[in-house]
């Protein structure tokens, strides 16, 4: 009878220990989620200044195109490597905040910042998009310089009109990438306060 109790017992025991090991693999999960979308979106909130400061510059070299304080390419370089460095800032940023998300994506039994996790990833990819139309602006308003130096464009008011549609696109791109990344963020706070993450 005193052997027959024991085998319960001893089954009750493993089993309880299998499911505490089990709840501490489950909670490790969740704070090693929970650390990686801090991480992540520490990361995105600091992109804001990173997009301000290349508006301004982008703006900013415009005007100088304008107003004749830059006509060759050489000079196009030097003003411009700036900007260059912030886009690559802003997609080093972009990459390990991907890094951090993706992290989440591996762990097991946290679906809930999983989906979260996804929905950040969503938001920067778009976010890339931002980035792809900084570069191709450079590379246009490059061309532009170039005509200038070419002796093809000359006067403010045609430089104006070449420049414009450059800029303009990148404000176009910038309204539907802000959009998107809205709808995304909007999407990922409303899970990460309903789930409780």
């Amino acid at each position: 009878m005193t052997i027959k109790l024991r085998w319960p017992i001893v089954l009750l025991l493993c089993g309880t220990l299998v499911l505490a090991t089990l709840a501490a693999g489950c909670d490790t999960a969740t704070a090693e989620a929970r650390e990686f979308m801090e991480r992540g979106d520490a990361i995105l909130t600091g992109l804001g200044p990173v997009i301000d400061t290349m508006y301004e510059a982008l703006w900013a070299l415009r005007g100088e195109i304008i107003e004749g304080r830059i006509t060759s390419s050489s000079q196009y370089e030097s003003a411009s490597v700036f900007v260059r460095a912030d886009n690559d800032e802003y997609k080093r940023q972009l990459d390990d905040a991907k890094g951090e998300f993706e992290k989440i994506l591996e762990l097991n039994g946290v679906d809930d910042y999983a989906e979260y996790a996804q929905l950040r990833l969503d938001a920067i990819e778009n976010a890339y998009g931002f980035s792809n139309v900084v570069s191709t602006t450079l590379d246009g308003i490059g061309n532009v310089v170039s005509r200038i130096e070419a002796g093809e464009l000359a006067g403010s008011e045609a430089i104006a009109a070449a420049l414009e549609p450059l800029l303009l696109g990148l404000v176009e791109k910038d309204k539907e990438v802000s959009a998107r990344a809205t709808e995304l963020r909007e999407k990922a706070e409303a899970l990460k306060k309903d789930k409780e993450l």
